[in-house]
């Protein structure tokens, strides 16, 4: 189960071992802030740190939402333009396509459910399009668990009723969303990721980049050959972010420490395996649901 508290915002600021306070001086160096704001940012840290996280006052939170917001600024114009998303079509896709297969779907109708896996991402933008994307676990906030299961039974319904083409075309939005949640930056750390908008972004270019080639993390989907069963997929929705959640942690604080070598990190690479094959297992639940 994950904690019950919501942690602070800047934990990965009060948390850093000493190679990771190295790098975010660093990050101060080159924030937009004069070089006095930049000693004293960096004075100011050093005390934090060496006083510890249960000892923090009202004084040090200012400072440390004055570091989170100055680094942000600059590493978001520095690493802000990495680009595609998670919710590549590819990827979306290619998770819905395979899971079809598996169970016996024919082509037309595995392709029909390909097709429809990446739409839910045009439906809206800005504040909503986060919202309907994500689940936190801990906080209990966010749609993606409800958009997953409305559409997921919309999809039984038409294939109790023998309509094919629209049960498949729902079954690849319902999937959209199981498979956004088996991405921890889907479940969690609200303010840091308002933030440092590239730290998510950066990893979900990663992970396209290295999806057909490289680490070619498809064959993860491709390879998983069991499932969870799913009576209520809200619930599954709920227990994949959960699940996924327990690593957000320490992947963001790869990707915010270590942005051009992160992708390498043998903890990265299991992470992102580990929460595919769970994204698999829960995305061949999901067609199994809808066929009955």
């Amino acid at each position: 189960m994950p904690d019950t508290m919501p942690e602070s915002p800047y934990r990965y600021l009060l948390e850093a071992d000493n190679e990771e306070q190295e790098i975010l001086f660093s990050y101060i160096e080159n924030c937009y802030v004069s070089d006095e704001e930049k000693k004293e940012m960096k004075k100011a840290m050093k005390d934090i740190w060496k006083r510890g996280p249960d000892q923090i006052t009202e004084q040090d939170n200012l400072m440390l939402d004055k570091v989170a917001k100055s680094t942000a600024e600059y590493l978001n114009d520095k690493y802000g333009n990495v680009g595609i998303k998670w919710s590549g079509p590819n990827m979306h896709g290619d998770i819905i396509h395979i899971a079809c297969i598996k169970w016996g779907v024919s082509t037309s109708n595995a392709q029909t459910a390909n097709n429809s896996a990446p739409v839910p991402d045009t439906w809206n933008s800005g504040f909503w399009q986060s919202y309907n994307h994500y689940y936190d676990p801990v906080l209990n906030t966010g749609y993606a668990p409800t958009n997953c299961a409305n559409r997921a039974n919309i999809a039984k319904d038409y294939y109790n009723s023998g309509q094919y083409t629209s049960a498949y075309q729902h079954l690849g939005y319902s999937s959209h969303y199981m498979a956004d949640l088996g991405n921890p930056m889907h479940t969690g750390k609200e303010s840091e990721q308002y933030l440092n908008q590239w730290v998510h972004t950066s990893y979900e270019s990663y992970v396209a980049n290295n999806w057909n080639t490289g680490y070619n993390y498809k064959n993860v989907v491709q390879n998983t050959g069991t499932y969870y069963s799913i009576t209520n997929p809200e619930q599954s929705a709920k227990n994949l972010a959960s699940a996924t959640r327990s690593d957000l942690n320490a992947l963001y604080d790869a990707v915010f420490y270590y942005p051009d070598t992160f992708g390498s990190d043998s903890d990265v690479i299991e992470i992102t395996q580990r929460v595919l094959g769970k994204t698999a297992k829960y995305n061949m639940g999901l067609v199994k649901y809808v066929r009955g």
